[in-house]
């Protein structure tokens, strides 16, 4: 309580219902055929036990799952582990053998059952021809 009192008389910004923090990079560029590791990271306020995390592709007012089981991404995805995700607190993934249509915006998605959900700004993919980067 006192805490909270100190931060309106210095007018701290944030949520205080909000337990988990998700950032990523708002945008990054890779060239078709390559790959590119998109970073997720988060913060908690308290040690995370268990969780889970879906990266997604906003595509006209949808999202598409970025995973292998995805027809448009099938074979060509690769995500942190699950120790990488509960201790390093990273929820990368990572994208083989670009195509110019998976240029656009992705945005990390980031479940603790014990914190709730939390989801990044979105990062801009940009997917550049081969010698154009």
């Amino acid at each position: 309580m006192a805490l909270r009192w100190l931060c309106l008389l210095l007018t701290c910004s944030g949520s205080w219902a909000q337990d988990l923090w998700v950032s990523q990079p708002s945008s990054m560029q890779g060239t078709e055929g390559g790959s590119v590791t998109l970073p997720c990271s988060y913060n908690s306020t308290r040690e995370p036990r268990l969780g889970s995390y879906t990266w997604v592709k906003e595509v006209a007012g949808a999202r598409l799952e970025l995973s292998d089981g995805t027809q448009e991404f099938g074979g060509r995805v690769s995500r942190a582990g699950d120790r990488s995700f509960l201790r390093e607190r990273r929820a990368d993934v990572e994208l083989r053998d670009l195509r110019p249509y998976d240029s656009g915006t992705y945005r990390c998605l980031v479940k603790i059952p014990t914190l709730g959900e939390g989801a990044g700004n979105g990062t801009w993919l940009q997917v550049l021809k081969a010698g154009y980067e």
